[in-house]
């Protein structure tokens, strides 16, 4: 890569401007990646040379430098690279909550209570005057991009309005991002808060090998991991990306894009001011490529305005990046040169497989397959694509198509964009780029799924992320051909007819009361109906826990309260077990409980009848002490002088106990 030398402020500055290096107070903002176990001895190096750490993410330090010495940086052993921060775009180039049914949802009862979402972007602009309208009422933020602001950006706001029209009730955790090591360290914020779904709409090109591994994939893979749904706009690319075979038919160096006429270069149009950001990667192994090539970027009939010229030598990344910021209007050309080493250059690299992506423009020579972004290649993350809510049959032309570079289906759902947002203003139904107004991109698309998941999480809190995606993509409606496809994946987001959540009454089993030699009265209290009414409230009961008899009719209960039934014909001196049935939207049961009837004559309730007895019934008819059953002896209901009288016969054995 080109570095700057000492020629003083202004001429820093020049180079920066040209090479798109974003300048803090005169330093260059730009990433360190570190050789394997030398973040430390990185990190020190910098600082040795006057840099100020920003901020760190595994082998990742965002510094800022003098521009004077990025080159000693680039050639310190511990350090493998010096970048420029790669930064995301947001993907936004409602309608939506009828459109896939979550307003039946709703009224069904499923509003997202219960769910915790998060929502990485890269600003929220103007989100706390939304509070209690638009948003809820009260969110949790944690800003780490922006400053430590919410930033200047409307677009995490209106990501999270779609949210919230599909899910009202859900507990929104906002957080902001710059770059990679920024969305690292908001990952890792959101998987301490116990977030259930994520949604971000936001993608990285050509940054890692497309596989779905790499610095930003392998983070929403651990938050797959973690329990979270993570809903991903596929990216706005299908026009910004170029796949093909290295092709040089007149052996001159440079990759032709045609052949007849031979054209040497991939066009786009910018105008000044705008910043060009272009990718190349080929599919040589990730961190072990050896075949170099190089990127160019021309102004329309002159010189090269900005280059990306790393070294591949074996053990490097099979990739290039230019950033650079139009000083004028007009056509620009992207141009791939194979490097040959020093003369007499014949070390030249091997053919390979290309891949050209740009962030904002679309190319002369384009692909529309293979067009997915990071993270949304991620194997844990949903990658929704974009169809235009006035017709959700047909793909936005933009929207990213897969597969990915292992061969994987994406995107996994497609849904509405060009909808009603405050922040963007109102979704006319016009198409995108022929008057259409509204939120348009996958980047309005990817939050309709993270609202929708968080329905379905409220109606099945037990569900796994893998179980809330299978959810969703079995209830998608079919589109393009049959089954899970590169365009449309498993189909138009669609929640269907909301379930029917049945809920079982609640019943407790009280003591018996009123027990007496043959007789006892069951008693229990209905908690609650659930969701059924009336409840039909009864009892089991029998001399075991298998029960065998049921108490009849059961009571229709069409609110909560007591319920008694009466037992009688039991036999005396015997353990009874009983316990509570409730029979609405399921059938509950109380615990068990046991009563045992009473030995008449046996007024100490100790199993035995002798001379104890005779002076606790004396006691209890003078008020002494407290009923027992067992005083009734003569089993009259009534315990008077003719108990006594039996208790000493049964003693004496001339009347049986």
């Amino acid at each position: 890569a080109a570095t700057a030398g000492t020629g003083g402020p202004s001429a820093a500055a020049a180079f920066a401007h040209r090479r798109n290096i974003h300048l803090v107070e005169g330093k260059a903002k730009v990433v360190i990646e570190a050789e394997p176990g030398m973040v430390g001895a990185a990190k020190k190096a910098a600082v040795a040379l006057g840099a100020d750490i920003d901020a760190t993410y595994e082998n990742l330090v965002r510094v800022l430098a003098p521009v004077s010495s990025l080159t000693a940086l680039a050639n310190n052993p511990a350090i493998r690279l010096v970048r420029q921060p790669q930064k995301p775009v947001p993907l936004a180039v409602s309608e939506g909550m009828t459109l896939i049914d979550a307003d039946d949802w709703q009224s069904a009862g499923f509003t997202g209570a219960g769910v915790k979402i998060g929502i990485v972007d890269i600003g929220y602009a103007g989100y706390a005057a939304l509070k209690g309208t638009e948003l809820p009422a009260s969110v949790t933020t944690q800003w780490f991009g922006s400053g430590g602001t919410e930033g200047s950006s409307v677009h995490g706001t209106a990501v999270a309005e779609i949210i919230y029209d599909i899910a009202p009730n859900a507990e929104f955790y906002l957080t902001n991002v710059d770059d990679g090591i920024d969305f690292g360290n908001a990952v890792d914020w959101l998987i301490a808060q116990g977030v259930d779904v994520i949604s971000c709409s936001l993608g990285w090109i050509l940054t890692a090998p497309g596989d779905g591994t790499g610095h930003v994939s392998d983070k929403v893979t651990e938050a797959r991991a973690a329990g979270i749904l993570w809903a991903n706009s596929a990216g706005n690319q299908a026009r910004r990306n170029w796949v093909g075979p290295w092709v040089d038919t007149d052996s001159n160096g440079w990759h032709d894009f045609a052949q007849s006429p031979r054209d040497e270069s991939n066009a786009i149009y910018a105008y000044a001011g705008y910043s060009i950001v272009v990718g190349l990667r080929w599919d040589d192994t990730w961190g072990a490529s050896g075949n170099d090539y190089d990127l160019y970027l021309y102004k329309q009939g002159g010189p090269p305005v900005a280059y990306s010229l790393y070294e591949q030598n074996g053990n490097d990344d099979p990739a290039e990046f230019i950033s650079f910021t139009a000083l004028s209007p007009g056509w620009y050309h992207i141009v791939i040169a194979a490097y040959c080493g020093p003369p007499p250059g014949n070390n030249c690299p091997d053919p390979v497989n290309f891949q050209l992506m740009t962030f904002s423009f679309d190319l002369q020579y384009q692909n529309a397959s293979h067009s997915i972004m990071e993270p949304a290649d991620s194997p844990g993350a949903v990658a929704v694509g974009a169809v235009p809510w006035a017709n959700p049959t047909s793909l936005e032309v933009f929207s990213s198509q897969g597969p990915t570079a292992d061969g994987r289906t994406k995107p996994d759902l497609v849904a509405p964009d060009g909808v009603t947002t405050i922040k963007y203003g109102p979704g006319n139904g016009q198409p995108y780029g022929a008057g259409g107004t509204g939120f348009f991109g996958t980047s309005a698309s990817a939050p309709h799924v993270a609202g929708a998941a968080a329905l379905v999480k409220n109606a099945y809190p037990s569900y796994t992320p893998a179980q809330v995606q299978s959810f969703l993509e079995t209830r998608a409606i079919d589109l393009g051909v049959a089954g899970k496809d590169n365009l449309f994946g498993s189909g138009m987001l669609n929640l269907g007819a909301p379930p029917v959540i049945t809920e079982p009454p609640a019943v407790t089993t009280n003591a018996a009361t009123d027990v007496t030699t043959n007789s006892a009265t069951l008693n229990a209290t209905l908690d609650g109906l659930g969701t059924a009414s009336p409840v039909n409230v009864s009892f089991q009961w029998g001399t075991t826990i298998a029960y065998g008899n049921n108490t009849a009719p059961p009571q229709a209960m069409t609110g909560t309260g007591n319920v008694t039934a009466g037992l009688t014909g039991l036999q005396p001196g015997t353990t009874y077990h009983f316990r509570a049935k409730a029979a609405g939207d399921g059938t509950t049961f109380g615990s068990d409980q046991t009563f045992e009837t009473c030995v008449p004559g046996d007024a100490n309730m100790d199993d035995i009848i002798d001379g104890r007895d005779v002076i606790r019934a004396k006691k209890i008819i003078l008020g002494l002490e407290d009923e027992t059953c067992g005083a009734d002896a003569y089993e009259d209901g009534v315990i008077d002088g003719r108990d006594v009288i039996r208790i000493k016969k049964m003693i004496l054995g001339i009347a049986d106990p």
